[in-house]
């Protein structure tokens, strides 16, 4: 049991197994809009709202959400296997499961609207 306490990776695998599966959910979105997106598709903007860096559709669908979930899983990893940090609130716990899956939930969101031809102020995101 105390090693179950310790090893929060093990321990809640359901609940890193759901948060994953958002963070690649922008991944089965992206390959049902695969026709309509354009082959370039901005993935960078500047505090300005202007687009500064532009992937292939292929590259954004896949790739992103694939770094995200490496991020994700890293941070649960890493926090996890802290031995400082075995009293770790529940909630902050909780938060680091979440924080990537929703940032990949709105990001790729975003940036497919935008693809779409979607018009609204990118600078309230970024």
């Amino acid at each position: 049991m105390n090693n179950q306490k310790n090893n929060r990776f093990t321990s809640n695998k359901k609940q890193i197994i759901i948060s994953s599966l958002v963070t690649l959910l922008p991944m089965l979105i992206g390959f049902i809009l695969y026709n309509f997106l354009p082959e370039r598709v901005a993935i960078h903007w500047n505090l300005a709202g202007n687009v500064d860096g532009t992937g292939s559709k292929l590259f954004v669908i896949v790739a992103l959400p694939l770094i995200l979930l490496a991020a994700h899983l890293l941070c649960i990893f890493f926090t996890s296997f802290d031995k400082g940090n075995k009293t770790q609130n529940s909630k902050v716990m909780n938060l680091i499961y979440w924080i990537i899956p929703v940032t990949s939930l709105i990001m790729c969101s975003c940036t497919y609207a935008l693809a779409l031809g979607s018009d609204f102020d990118i600078e309230l995101v970024i």
